[in-house]
């Protein structure tokens, strides 16, 4: 019988690959030994086992998120305003961290270099001894200043960032011509040296109020009355097609006998006529009747605005006008305008409805 067709016999048989024999496993060095023996320890000199060596561990170098950079920077500003608290002198007011660039934002009306003057912090000195906080005091003191906000940085930056009060009126009294805010606070001149160049264009672009009453209280830092604010808005807001004029200039006048003019000139019809709007107060002729007496203004100017003098709206419902030329004398005082005791006017008009 060959020996590939001979049965498989009882007994030895050669090990399979990391199998052991019964009673017997793997040693150190990977050598046998019998179950149950026990392992001689090397001796060593001085009776100690030699420590093994720790395994080495490979560090990986992790690169910071921009959040974790911008954290850090905050984080070194914080640790500069402190130190410029207990720093000893010599170092606080060394020049050891210069102050290298001052950086304005949000300034489109205001100098960027009177916002740096205002702030009292000069190039070149410690930056550990900048007073912000008395920086934020001397900007805010500006008229058109909002709001302020300065910040140091490394290396050696100082931020300052502004909010302005945006002019929306040019008021001509006194012969000066102010600038006022939204909230119908006097904020600056039109020539003051605290504007930048480039703001020439856009006060320029302004609606202009002429205001010709010689008791007119208007002061850099003060206000206008609020009734006379809300009706001098709403009407700078109006165009000539509005009140159906084909006019090309129109200008806004607060007298002292009449209150609010509107005056009309030009156009095809060369016109030349003046609209007496009158004083406005919160309650008894609050401001919100101006888009009726705009309509009224339209009906009366569909007659022929060419041939139109003075025209005196004297309410929402009635009003009178003049031919062109003929000019009604004051009212006197700023009154309030009537229909009644208007000289002589060539017409009455009650519309019944809006055009």
């Amino acid at each position: 019988m060959s020996g590939a067709n001979r049965p498989p016999r009882d007994g030895a048989r050669p090990f399979r690959p990391n199998e052991m024999p019964p009673g017997v496993r793997a040693g150190l060095g990977g050598s046998r030994r019998a179950a149950g023996a026990t392992p001689v320890t090397p001796k060593v000199e001085g009776g100690r086992r030699p420590r093994q060596r720790p395994i080495e561990r490979i560090a990986v170098a992790l690169s910071p998120s921009p959040r974790v950079i911008t954290l850090l920077r905050r984080l070194a500003a914080v640790l500069l305003i402190l130190a410029a608290v207990v720093a000893p002198a010599p170092v606080a007011t060394g020049s050891s961290l210069p102050i290298t660039t001052i950086t304005v934002s949000g300034a489109n009306l205001v100098d960027s270099t009177a916002i740096v003057a205002a702030s009292g912090i000069v190039a070149g000195e410690n930056l550990l001894a900048a007073r912000l906080r008395s920086a934020e005091v001397g900007i805010g003191a500006l008229p058109m200043i909002a709001s302020v906000h300065v910040r140091a940085g490394l290396p050696g930056t100082i931020q300052i960032d502004i909010a302005e009060r945006a002019p929306l009126l040019q008021w001509e009294a006194n012969g000066v011509t102010y600038l006022v805010d939204g909230a119908g606070g006097v904020v600056a001149t039109a020539d003051s040296p605290l504007l930048a160049p480039s703001a020439a264009s856009i006060v320029g672009a302004l609606p202009l109020i002429t205001d010709a009453r010689a008791d007119a209280t208007i002061e850099l830092g003060g206000s206008i009355s609020a009734a006379l604010f809300d009706a001098a808005t709403r009407l700078t807001s109006l165009v000539p097609s509005d009140f159906g004029s084909e006019a090309t200039e129109v200008a806004l006048r607060v007298d002292p006998d009449w209150g609010i003019l509107l005056t009309a000139r030009g156009g095809p019809a060369d016109a030349e006529w003046v609209a007496v709007f009158g004083t406005y107060t919160s309650n008894l002729r609050p401001p919100t009747m101006i888009p009726e007496q705009v309509r009224l203004l339209r009906s009366l100017l569909a007659r022929g605005e060419g041939r139109i003098g003075w025209i005196i709206l004297a309410d929402a419902r009635a009003g009178t006008y003049t031919d062109r030329g003929v000019v009604p004398p004051p009212a006197g005082g700023g009154a309030t305008p009537s229909p009644s005791p208007s000289p002589a006017p060539s017409s009455t008009v009650n519309p019944t409805a809006s055009p």
